[in-house]
């Protein structure tokens, strides 16, 4: 009966040394899923974009009339362009210092791009003219 309380005892103290590290590790595994759900929904823009016909950008502040004229958008053609096919996982946000288009072909004019939620951060470079991004940590 004693060796049985010895045993329980130590599986309870590896177990209470174990358990902070196992929400750790699962929180980790959580940010490397939306890290590389990111990135795919960052790869596909383009082909999204060629196929519905319309480009986009991701926003930064750069003065409309650079957009305008990447995006040929004229005084008789003042619409925006709809949002880019993308979805970010849930509380990750996107951030970049210069707009990041594509055009209506798929071609984009690449940029740097951060993705970041309260734990963890993502930095892409995307390289014309098919912003397949590559990550740098």
């Amino acid at each position: 009966m004693l060796e049985l309380l010895i045993v329980l005892f130590l599986l309870s103290i590896i177990a209470a040394m174990a358990a902070p590290r196992l929400l750790q590790v699962y929180q980790s595994f959580g940010n490397r899923i939306d890290k590389d759900e990111i990135v795919i929904q960052i790869a596909n823009i383009g082909t999204k974009v060629m196929k519905r016909g319309v480009g986009g950008k991701i926003a930064a502040t750069i003065p409309k009339d650079v957009i305008n004229n990447a995006l040929n958008i004229t005084a008789e053609n003042r619409q925006p362009p709809p949002p880019l096919p993308y979805e970010l996982p849930a509380g990750w946000k996107l951030k970049t210092a210069k707009d990041i288009i594509w055009l209506d072909s798929g071609v984009c004019l690449g940029g740097t791009l951060h993705a970041f939620n309260q734990q963890t951060r993502l930095t892409m470079v995307l390289k014309r003219p098919f912003c397949q991004p590559e990550t740098i940590h």
